[in-house]
């Protein structure tokens, strides 16, 4: 409970589920705890004891150690360092010369990691980006993804201890792509070289958030099933193959500034289409496809401005689309306006509840606007494209500062 502040407070545990079960559930499982509930308010004490006293997050510890690469994975895991797979070891020589990918202060504060609330400064980030095999000039763009995904719009805190299966996507833009190696075409998503900045950004970015921020199951990280995508989940943007504005223009950022986005991913679909050779014949099977998938996993009915799905473009289907004449904007338009599903599936899914200010809706969208399908391209030759279903936490897209 550190990450609401409270590490040391009287609490009662529910066994979950509550939500989803009938009313006389719900009243049995309240009814079994009230005795504890009642010892908890009259009896209870605040003990100091239960608030361990923070370490100062600089200058990191050193240590001695003796022994065999497998000695040192096996001593990390232990100690709750890392994931158990194998690492670089964290030698002082090796986090000096990550630093030197950036101008950024060793002492810098990054910001606190939910939901432990540890403490992230560029010397401990350089420590990570080091176990995960990571160089030097991949340092400055998992700085940048740490700040994305500690950016208030994005809610890690929920985002890594709900029971959904999220894992962060990072997207990257701009010069720096092709500067340090950056896998965007052929097997963007991998598999690529083990030391490719693919693979070790996304897992430098994993271990910090799990080791420092204390993620992982069962507690605090209560991830029903998982996903194989949070040990890396990053490519960039075939920028040279996208007709239209780039993910980051999309999201703001000026035209040539090297940037990356992060989302919380939750599923993703492969569209295999070779026939259709129209813009319409290709958008049509993807849009009826995004309907269910969205509509039956994400309540976007409300009156906020709603969740931004990912759709990835192979390089034919891009050209495809763009001879047929249509513009990133009725691209986007038709997606929203044929990604529907039916008002007697959405009350399914959610217990009969009427979707927000679309009430009058039968057949409704499943997203607010035409702005909320994000669109990129990135791959190499072959027709398959992408749907990454998100989830409600805001991408955020960040400046790489070199």
């Amino acid at each position: 409970m550190r990450s609401v502040g409270a590490p040391d407070m009287a609490f009662v545990l529910i066994p979950h589920p509550l939500g989803g079960i009938k009313l006389d559930e719900i009243r049995a499982k309240t009814t079994a705890v009230f005795p504890d509930i009642m010892k908890q308010a009259t009896k209870w004490k605040a003990n100091t004891a239960n608030v361990a006293e923070q370490k100062k997050p600089y200058p990191a510890e050193r240590f001695t150690f003796k022994g065999t690469g497998s000695d040192v994975t096996d001593l990390f895991y232990k100690q709750k360092w890392s994931d158990g797979l194998p690492i670089v070891p964290p030698t002082p020589e090796r986090v000096k010369k990550m630093l030197a990918g950036t101008s950024m202060k060793p002492g810098e504060v990054i910001g606190i990691i939910p939901p432990r609330m540890g403490v992230i400064t560029v010397e401990l980030a350089a420590v990570h980006a080091v176990m995960a095999g990571a160089k030097p000039e991949y340092f400055p763009v998992i700085l940048a993804a740490v700040e994305a995904i500690l950016d208030p719009r994005h809610d890690w805190r929920s985002a890594t201890t709900t029971t959904n299966p999220c894992a962060p996507l990072i997207v990257v833009n701009g010069p720096i792509v092709k500067e340090i190696g950056i896998q965007y075409g052929t097997g963007a998503f991998g598999p690529g070289p083990a030391a490719s900045p693919n693979a070790t950004i996304g897992r430098a970015l994993n271990l910090i958030m799990d080791i420092v921020g204390g993620s992982q199951p069962p507690s605090p990280d209560k991830t029903t099933l998982g996903t194989p995508a949070s040990y890396t989940m990053v490519l960039g943007e075939n920028e040279d193959a996208n007709p239209w504005a780039t993910l980051s223009e999309q999201m703001g950022a000026k035209k040539g500034t090297s940037t990356v986005t992060v989302f919380e991913v939750r599923s993703y679909v492969n569209f295999n289409l070779h026939e259709p050779n129209t813009a319409e014949g290709l958008l049509h099977p993807m849009a009826k496809t995004i309907a269910p998938v969205v509509g039956l996993a994400e309540n976007g009915f409300d009156c906020k401005e709603g969740v931004k799905e990912l759709l990835i473009l192979s390089p034919e289907h891009a050209d495809t689309i763009k001879k047929d004449g249509w513009d990133l904007a009725r691209v986007q338009s038709y997606l929203h306006e044929n990604a529907r599903i039916s008002m007697a599936d959405f009350n399914i899914r959610n217990n009969g509840r009427k979707p927000g200010c679309r009430e009058n809706e039968t057949n409704p969208t499943v997203v607010r606007g035409p702005g909320n399908y994000l669109i990129m391209v990135a791959g190499g030759e072959g027709k398959h494209s992408v749907f990454l279903e998100t989830t409600r936490y805001d991408p955020v897209t960040k400046e790489i500062k070199k």
